[in-house]
């Protein structure tokens, strides 16, 4: 197993990249993070938006409450943020107590790099009585193969979104012929107030601006110079849209602007 840590000039981002060969079979690989300031919850991204989460999770009867997470593209606890690329399962550990007990922090946060199955579903076992799903074999689900991973860590980050964007889609450079001269810096779409999601041309060739309110706030949205129409999924038109809107919390929207 092989792990590279990069960490560029001017940028508060740990890079890190782990390869490795995996020839072990129905077992969980994961790298654990100390936290500098122990955490009482987690904050993840999820679709359209962002979920905290206790220590505990909910069990029953059926199964026990396991407090393992799914994540989207970064996950934040105390003030590390770690921004991950397909590695969606984490969990805070090292606890001084109860999970139940609200008191109770975390030391620790355990993202998972590496997990191998043979199998859907199985049971029954220490943790439920009856399978979670089908008992399914599976093809391929042990990953036995040369594997890359990667993922960044960042402390004190005020946006966990401007970070995983700066990480995982960094900027393309390209050229072509053209006639003119643009400012040397600027930008053709100035969206401010929302987090974008999709920006793509419609079949009349009509830029199309979908986007959500993630924190759970009451917003205002701003696409600067810009006018059009508010549509739903299937571009029906739902109303105008002049420059800024009010937005609830939560909410997702999709633009259809006019051509400059």
């Amino acid at each position: 197993m092989t792990t590279v840590i990069e960490l560029r000039a001017d940028e508060g981002i740990l890079r890190v990249t782990t390869s490795l060969n995996n020839q072990v079979r129905d077992h969980r690989m994961r790298v654990h993070f100390p936290l500098q300031e122990r955490a009482s919850n987690s904050r993840a991204e999820c679709a359209f938006g962002l979920v905290q989460r206790p220590l505990a999770a909910e069990g029953g009867p059926n199964e026990w409450g396991v407090p393992t997470f799914p994540s989207r593209r970064f996950v934040q606890a105390g003030d590390l943020t770690v921004t991950h690329e397909g590695l969606c399962e984490y969990e805070l550990v090292d606890l001084d107590g109860d999970p139940q007990n609200p008191l109770t922090t975390a030391g620790a946060l355990a993202l998972t790099l590496l997990r191998c199955t043979g199998w859907l579903s199985r049971g029954p076992m220490a943790s439920r009585p009856l399978p979670a799903g089908p008992e399914n074999q599976l093809l391929g689900a042990q990953m036995q193969k040369p594997l890359t991973l990667n993922y960044a860590i960042a402390l004190n980050h005020p946006d966990p979104y401007e970070l995983a964007d700066r990480v995982w889609s960094p900027l393309q450079i390209g050229t072509s012929a053209g006639e003119g001269s643009l400012a040397n810096e600027g930008s053709k779409l100035d969206i401010s107030g929302m987090e974008v999601d999709a920006v793509l041309t419609d079949s009349t060739g009509r830029l199309v601006v979908r986007c959500h309110e993630p924190w759970g706030q009451a917003a205002r949205m701003r696409v600067l110079g810009r006018s059009g129409q508010i549509v739903d999924l299937l571009g029906n038109t739902l109303g105008p849209f002049a420059e800024e809107l009010e937005v609830r919390p939560h909410q997702i929207l999709t633009l259809s602007l006019d051509p400059t």
